[in-house]
């Protein structure tokens, strides 16, 4: 599809008819260019907080700082690319939850060491490297935070909360968990350790006993 705002051009011609023509032209050119001047503010300032240390969702920026903007579009105009990292994010998205859900308060930094943890047991498989490498750090992220929660039966009690705290649908949310989850258990199974901590069972209505099997096959 033409994109409209790269291609808005016109050659205006000297004409008894250009002072007709001319205004509206500008007009909406004007328009257009301060949508994307703004859109490049934007990303700037995110830019700017994750350089501190402190990433963040882009939705709650836009929403921080009032600003109504196209967020992928001014991403896909950005010609750098902004290096987030998911652990940090993570920091993020738990606080989130604490605003969110105010009448508990999940310990942040002692999560993020449990964080840390699921993160660099998926890192361990050439399959899992590829994956946290390749994957948007934000579904890294999400997937890593809620497989904690699943593990740590806090599932159901943020369920309702989650959407307005990560700025994401639930079926968002349980897709990446499944994905960290798979390379996890995996890695598990693979180790022979028996513990695997994501019952399937929950969501596929798998026997739990036969996925195990399934799994040290593969």
């Amino acid at each position: 599809m033409c994109d409209i705002e790269d291609n808005f051009e016109f050659d205006y011609v000297d004409s008894e008819y250009s002072r007709y023509t001319m205004p509206s032209y500008a007009v909406t050119q004007k328009v257009f260019k301060k949508e994307k001047r703004d859109r490049r503010i934007f990303v700037c300032i995110y830019s700017a907080y994750n350089m501190e240390g402190l990433p963040m969702d882009p939705k709650h920026l836009a929403l921080m700082i009032g600003m109504n903007i196209h967020i992928d579009k001014a991403f896909n105009e950005n010609m750098f690319k902004i290096e987030i990292d998911p652990i940090l994010l993570s920091k993020f998205y738990l606080r989130r939850l604490n605003e969110v859900k105010k009448d508990i308060e999940l310990n942040v930094d002692g999560i993020i060491e449990e964080v840390k943890r699921i993160y660099d047991i998926c890192n361990e498989t050439e399959e899992g490297h590829d994956y946290l490498v390749n994957s948007p750090v934000k579904s890294i992220s999400i997937g890593i935070l809620y497989f904690y929660l699943y593990i740590h039966d806090f599932a159901d009690i943020y369920k309702d909360y989650l959407k307005d705290a990560w700025y994401l649908s639930f079926n968002c949310i349980k897709k990446y968990y499944v994905s960290i989850s798979n390379l996890y258990n995996t890695l598990n199974v693979n180790r022979k350790e028996n513990k695997v901590t994501f019952w399937y069972g929950d969501i596929y209505g798998k026997d739990f006993t036969k996925l195990q099997q399934e799994m040290a096959v593969a």
